[in-house]
């Protein structure tokens, strides 16, 4: 009979631990979204504000940074994909979003480079009538590449506790 106890109580503690693990780490990864997002934000002000139309643009390999026309809808600048000058993203919801002033972070597939993306746009006025998009792209899995580096330490607290 002690037994049983022992072992119900030790299968009891083993699932506490499992759960604080699995929840632990999914608090890192919604913790880590939400910096890369205020982030993405941040790299897209910065950049706005020092936007001269048909200026050159570097930025920091980790954030790609677009140049869009607000007629157009053309890319006219990228520095990740100078390929993709010339082409219409129309269907974007970050750039509508800021055409119309809202202040909101999207996470989607980008074509181009594969994989999920941060984005945010802001709307920079360029003259009298016109307008340009500067948006600032930060990759999911370099949001995620912090919660794989700690799932193996969080594993191993599991295993020895």
């Amino acid at each position: 009979m002690k037994k049983r106890i022992l072992i119900f109580n030790y299968l009891i503690i083993i699932c506490a631990i499992v759960a604080v693990v699995v929840f632990g780490v999914q608090a890192s990864g919604s913790a880590n979204l939400a910096a890369a997002k205020e982030t993405v934000k941040n790299y897209a002000g910065i950049y706005a504000q020092n936007y001269v139309d048909g200026g050159e643009i570097k930025s920091p390999s980790s954030v790609r940074i677009t140049v869009v026309d607000g007629q157009t809808l053309k890319v006219k600048s990228d520095t990740e994909d100078s390929s993709l000058v010339g082409l219409l993203h129309d269907e974007r919801e970050e750039f509508s979003n800021a055409e119309k002033g809202r202040d909101e972070v999207v996470v989607r597939y980008s074509e181009s480079l594969k994989k999920d993306m941060v984005y945010y746009a802001v709307k920079v006025e360029t003259g009298a009538d016109t307008y340009d998009f500067v948006r600032a792209a930060i990759a999911v899995d370099d949001v995620n590449a912090y919660v794989v580096k700690t799932l193996p330490l969080s594993i191993f607290v599991m295993l020895t506790a």
